[in-house]
């Protein structure tokens, strides 16, 4: 595999790590989350309440460089209760990189 570069080749590997806004947001019942991991290491992301509560880790395992996709669902999760939040923030943590943006439900 080769560092990222301005090709748009499926096999390229990004030298960064970036988390992406969701889409769709808003959203209603689902939606996704897209990361660039820029080498091997653990990866947490996580979704917290508006309240700054973790509510559902997405993952939580080293990975590989790459980017990839997970899908948040605006129900019960793994932390449980049902999701009466409108807001919620979900975290990238990998290596010394952390972000955190915001997402919306609507109903």
């Amino acid at each position: 595999m080769k560092p990222a570069n301005d090709s748009k080749s499926d096999d390229v590997v990004p030298i960064r790590f970036q988390l992406g806004q969701n889409y769709p947001n808003p959203f209603r019942n689902r939606t996704t989350i897209k990361y660039c991991v820029g080498y091997r290491c653990r990866v947490l992301l996580s979704v917290s309440a508006i309240d700054g509560s973790e509510i559902e880790r997405l993952v939580d395992m080293e990975q590989e460089a790459g980017t990839y996709e997970v899908e948040f669902s605006g129900e019960a999760g793994e932390l449980g209760g049902f999701r009466l939040e409108t807001t919620y923030s979900y975290r990238l943590e990998a290596a010394d990189f952390r972000e955190t943006r915001q997402m919306w439900r609507i109903r």
